[in-house]
């Protein structure tokens, strides 16, 4: 924590900064960055844009947490990392929602693409999804920006409306893990009596591989978010403003865990290519 005397440097950090975390962050974000570009160039994967740059955000964030240990006064080092710290994972979680809606659209017979079976429009799962998350973004960045003005003349009314802001925010891009969840378990529930050739239900299983993993790492963005919004409405004085490890723990290794998980499981490696790979009406019952 800052010394009490510092009060320019309050508003910045709470707490001093640690340098060799962010530094180790930067290392592992950049060979899990370097991970998914390779791979993205090598599928050709142009859909998975989104996570190579939530992953690069991180990157860019920690690099820029480990100079601020060394620069306190630096403002446009600590805006550089406050920003991407916060939006690199909003791009991990729309790269996860986007892979779903293609799951969704290429793996579900046609019989099954009903708003009964997966109580969300088949065909606009991902765009329902990412017009939430989207939404819940903007108000992010509205509420970030309102906090970086506030910062430049300790305007604590301006404070207190950029954290609400940011909540409102941080609650859109919530519910829509949330309902991310519901879709989600409605649709492994109603794809285990879909039948078809062993070549569908080989792929069934590779699909599975890949479905468990997209939850899997949304999850953990969802937790990320929780400590979020926990962190927005908390005093100078609270714990999660007092001490970093919960930053690095919540806004690191599970972003980064994420991260991994999908390079791991890459969705190219597990999506059919074509719409019509999963489908054949006379073998569907």
């Amino acid at each position: 924590m800052l010394p009490e005397s510092s009060s320019s440097l309050w508003t910045y950090y709470p707490r001093f900064p640690s340098f060799w975390v962010p530094v180790a962050g930067s290392i592992i974000f950049g060979l899990a960055t370097s991970a998914h570009g390779y791979l993205l160039f090598l599928h050709q994967a142009w859909f998975f844009v989104p996570m190579c740059i939530g992953s690069s955000m991180e990157l860019i964030g920690f690099i820029a947490r480990a100079n601020a240990a060394t620069d306190l006064f630096n403002r446009e080092v600590f805006l550089l990392q406050h920003y991407t710290l916060y939006f690199g994972p909003s791009f991990v979680a729309a790269a996860c929602y986007g892979v779903f809606g293609l799951i969704v659209s290429r793996v579900t017979p046609a019989p099954e693409r009903t708003l009964r079976t997966l109580w969300c429009p088949p065909r606009h799962t991902k765009h329902i999804l990412l017009g939430i998350h989207i939404v819940g973004a903007f108000f992010i960045f509205l509420g970030v920006s309102f906090l970086e003005k506030a910062m430049d003349n300790d305007d604590l009314v301006q404070r207190a409306q950029g954290r609400i802001i940011l909540g409102v925010g941080l609650i859109f891009q919530l519910m829509c893990a949330a309902l991310f969840a519901v879709i989600w378990v409605r649709y492994t529930v109603s794809s285990r009596r879909w039948t078809g050739s062993s070549e569908q239900q080989a792929l069934r299983a590779r699909e599975d591989r890949l479905s468990i993993a997209v939850m899997v790492a949304s999850t953990l963005i969802l937790f990320r978010n929780v400590y979020r919004l926990a962190e927005c409405f908390s005093g100078e004085e609270d714990y999660l403003r007092k001490y970093e490890w919960p930053l690095w723990v919540f806004d690191g290794l599970f972003v980064f865990v994420a991260i991994v998980v999908l390079a791991i499981v890459y969705p190219a490696r597990f999506l059919p290519l074509q719409k019509n790979d999963w489908e054949s009406k006379d073998s569907i019952e």
